[in-house]
């Protein structure tokens, strides 16, 4: 389990650091096609694709080195401490694997968690959210929160079988702290960022969220009525 959501974690930094080169490479594509021809903004198919290309221009060069060097630590500070483990320690190699799992851990939490302090502090400062979207923000709300109390639950129901405190928390230390600090800390921030694209000045609301208004509109104003017979 510990291990398995280790890959998982690991994972899921690596694709959201990877995410600004991806960027990149398509804003790049996009200027191989309009090769000599005088670029009309107007005929971008819409401004999340003008953004991108301005990202690339501006911060492209910072963008690549910034996530090579933190998908290399991803990668290589765990295998750095289970050869240092394995080879100059000489620790079996189930001890050096499973202390390799709680690096990889701690690691990929950190980093997964620090790329979404930016993103947060942009739509601060910006006071818009172009790119964020309403309903996925729900299901990674929905996605960390029971990710995070699944790992916790499957900690507490281990407990029993623990000789003793220390070792139990040792056991929690291992293989749940790291990855339980990160899903509630990215709930937070889902609910942070929820909030920010709810509130920025130029979003439209959506269809349902319209509705979901007018619903709770009428059930005040309905509430309004009957007080004074009340």
């Amino acid at each position: 389990w510990g291990l398995f959501n280790n890959l998982i974690v690991s994972g899921q930094a690596c694709y959201y650091q990877d995410a600004p080169v991806v960027q990149f490479i398509r804003s790049r594509w996009q200027g191989l096609k309009n090769r000599g021809q005088e670029i009309d903004h107007d005929d971008i198919r819409n401004h999340f694709e003008s953004d991108e290309i301005n990202v690339a221009r501006n911060h492209g060069p910072f963008l690549t080195v910034h996530t090579v060097v933190l998908s290399c630590l991803i990668i290589s500070i765990p295998f750095l401490a289970f050869m240092v483990l394995f080879y100059l320690q000489h620790m079996a190699f189930t001890e050096s694997y499973k202390f390799a799992g709680t690096v990889s851990s701690w690691v990929a939490s950190g980093v997964f968690v620090a790329s979404a302090i930016p993103q947060v502090i942009k739509n601060h400062r910006e006071r818009e959210c172009h790119g964020l979207c309403f309903y996925p923000q729900i299901i990674l709300f929905f996605a960390h929160s029971f990710a995070g109390m699944s790992t916790l639950l499957n900690w507490l129901s281990g407990i029993s079988k623990a000789d003793t405190a220390r070792t139990a928390l040792l056991q929690f230390f291992k293989t749940t702290m790291a990855l339980t600090l990160c899903h509630f800390a990215l709930t937070a921030f889902d609910i942070t960022i929820f909030s920010q694209i709810v509130s920025a000045p130029s979003r439209t609301p959506s269809f349902f969220e319209q509705k979901i208004k007018e619903f709770f509109k009428r059930s005040s104003d309905s509430k309004d009525l009957v007080a004074p017979l009340v």
